[in-house]
């Protein structure tokens, strides 16, 4: 709803109410000059209500886009309509000018407290007031990309995740809507356990040994109002101790922590690389897998039986742009061959694609960190190019229902439910692409977004290379 008291203390203040901290997901318009001429503004209209005209409507059936009106009410989509006869008296509107109409994306394995460093544990230097600041410009900058939820696969520290949820679900600043993780608990020698025998060190782990140590932390974290709470089954390829092929959680281990999540209600996300680690995490019911980059046909036969339960999420592209694209930061493509990353590219990928044939639900993830040069994940290997978007768009629909938090099953209500073309009705932002014009302005809940190749996307914010109008309205 628009929160007119709200820009009136702004006012009052002296900002301008379309400042960058003043827009957010609770209906405040944060508009370019040069869409505000397209926008029917007129005093005394109510701003939840917005009918787009003139758009491509994406609407995530599968179905070739179309030209139409969409009307907003509220976080709802009210109507979608084909061609330009629907009208709605008293409401603002906003002409797409031929754009392209489509729901907000989703990053199923977001890290939004991991900061743009070449190590982890440099993580483990930054100060939690600073850490806070870093963590909710990420969020903007995600935003900005076109996302507009996210599901946390760790947290850095402890209450990273669950402030950031707060604030944006409170409207105090621009950002997906997040479900909060806990950091990611590991055991000694796993992923995660930066420690010298003769130094403490830290990064975005907490190290533990034994279902006592794994419990209580899962209480304390439970107790701080995480929605996830996160596990590292398996070991890495990044971790000499504990590769990938290593399984170094024991069974009570994990039933520790998923007794938690049960007790309270929270669901639980594991890092699985290998089939074991699969298989372990099925039988103690982690709801969230990771990875899964070396599962063996019997851990596809359990996922398989599992399918309408789980969701799997294979994070290919962070393994791809380690292998390739992490020159910058000090690992050459050898140095990512030498680690086994090849061969567990060429292995996820196939793997995926079984999965997805058996009816596992694949959750594409975008990139690991929000100023990444480019977008790849899923539909790079499933999808034909011309294909891509719809594809996407039609799994993310029929999967937004059953997604953690955002429908029927999910623990969250209100603005975080739903996706646009779910049964439950509620509108996950429609973005709308000015047609080859380059704009740009803010978005938190309305937004417009470029339909463009997943590849071919630049998200880093310095260069301004794709600039992008925004709305607000839920």
């Amino acid at each position: 709803m628009y929160d007119v008291d709200r820009l009136r203390r702004a006012k009052e203040r002296g900002k301008d109410p379309a400042h960058p901290v003043l827009a957010s997901n609770r209906g405040n318009f944060a508009l370019d000059d040069s869409i505000r001429t397209h926008l029917t503004c007129s005093p005394g209209l109510p701003m939840n209500r917005i009918l787009f005209t003139d758009v491509n409507v994406l609407d995530g059936s599968g179905e070739q886009p179309f030209r139409g009106r969409v009307l907003v009410e509220g976080n709802r989509i009210a109507q979608v309509v084909a061609g330009q006869a629907l009208v709605a008296p008293n409401a603002q509107v906003v002409d797409g000018r031929g754009g392209t109409l489509m729901p907000g994306l989703i990053e199923s394995h977001s890290h939004l407290t991991f900061l743009d460093m070449a190590r982890s544990i440099d993580l483990g230097f930054v100060p939690p007031e600073e850490h806070m600041l870093m963590t909710v410009v990420n969020a903007k900058r995600l935003l900005d990309a076109g996302f507009t939820s996210c599901l946390s696969a760790a947290s850095a520290k402890p209450r990273l995740d669950v402030v950031l949820r707060n604030a944006v679900d409170a409207g105090d600043f621009p950002g997906p809507r997040t479900l909060a993780a806990s950091p990611e608990m590991t055991v000694t020698a796993g992923l995660g356990d930066v420690r010298l025998r003769h130094l403490f060190r830290q990064n975005f782990a907490e190290v533990l040994d034994g279902p006592l140590e794994f419990r209580r932390f899962s209480r304390e974290m439970v107790r701080e109002g995480v929605d996830t709470l996160k596990i590292n089954i398996s070991g890495d390829a990044g971790t000499v101790a504990s590769p990938s092929r290593a399984t170094v959680m024991t069974e009570a281990e994990v039933d520790a922590v998923c007794d938690v999540a049960r007790a309270h209600g929270k669901r639980v996300a594991a890092h699985v690389r290998n089939g074991e680690s699969v298989r372990m995490a099925l039988r103690h019911g982690v709801d969230i897998l990771y990875h899964g980059n070396l599962v063996d046909d019997e851990a596809c036969a359990a996922l398989e039986a599992q399918k309408d339960r789980i969701f799997f999420a294979p994070t290919i592209g962070h393994t791809y742009t380690t292998l390739y694209e992490a020159l910058p930061w000090g690992i050459t493509t050898e140095m990512g061959k030498a680690r086994g990353l090849d061969q567990e590219l060429e292995r996820g990928i196939a793997n995926m694609k079984a999965l997805k044939q058996r009816g596992v639900r694949v959750e594409p993830q975008w990139r690991e960190r929000p100023r990444s040069r480019a977008l790849r994940e899923t539909p790079r290997f499933l999808a034909d190019r011309g294909d891509r978007r719809r594809h996407e768009a039609r799994r993310r629909t029929d999967d937004a229902r059953r997604r953690p938090g955002s429908g029927e099953d999910g623990l969250r209500r209100g603005p975080a439910a739903g996706g646009w073309g779910s049964a439950s009705g509620r509108g996950d932002s429609p973005g709308c692409r000015q047609a080859g014009r380059n704009h740009e302005g803010r978005r938190v809940s309305q937004e417009c977004v470029e339909t463009i190749e997943a590849d071919e996307v630049d998200l880093c914010p310095p260069t301004n290379r794709h600039r992008r109008l925004r709305f607000e309205t839920s």
